[in-house]
């Protein structure tokens, strides 16, 4: 793993930003991390991107980049994954707070609508975001030869035997 950058959103969490490997290919992850007195490490929310949807979600936020910037909420941009599934890029307002989305999508028979893949951040962020995906991008364009990923082989509980 790593680490490109940490944006604190309150006390005992963080939205971390961070290369990581799965079977052999290098992703974008931005990942929620939880410290609490029982807990520390990794939530499921977060999001893991290629390379590829981390260069298109850059360019649809710099097309659009006074939306963002102004925390504008017609901020919108879509990315396909495929025919059920896509990437909100956008500006969104909650309690009258506004945040930046970056969350997969579901469109399917049985549900419509957002899923835990995701971040959600508060736009006082977005500058930091963007330079860390814009970091992000570079990294995995030319990642240098040097950088070795730990084996993340988690070992199989042994079977019960049969009595």
């Amino acid at each position: 793993m790593e680490t490109i950058g940490t944006i604190k959103v309150s006390e005992g969490t963080e939205i971390n930003f961070f290369i990581d490997q799965f079977k052999d290919v290098l992703y974008a992850n931005i990942r929620k991390f939880a410290s609490t007195e029982k807990y520390s490490g990794p939530t499921k929310q977060g999001i893991m991107l290629s390379h590829d949807n981390l260069k298109e979600i850059i360019k649809k936020i710099d097309d659009n980049i006074d939306k963002f910037k102004k925390s504008d909420t017609s901020a919108k941009e879509t990315l396909k994954l495929d025919d059920q599934r896509y990437i909100n890029i956008a500006i969104t307002e909650f309690k009258e707070k506004k945040y930046f989305e970056l969350r997969e999508y579901l469109e399917s028979e049985g549900y419509t609508g957002p899923t835990k893949k995701g971040i959600t951040i508060n736009t006082e962020h977005f500058e930091k975001v963007l330079e860390f995906l814009k970091k992000m991008d570079t990294f995995l364009a030319n990642p240098p030869k040097d950088v070795v990923f730990e084996n993340k082989d988690i070992p199989k509980r042994p079977k019960k035997e049969k009595e």
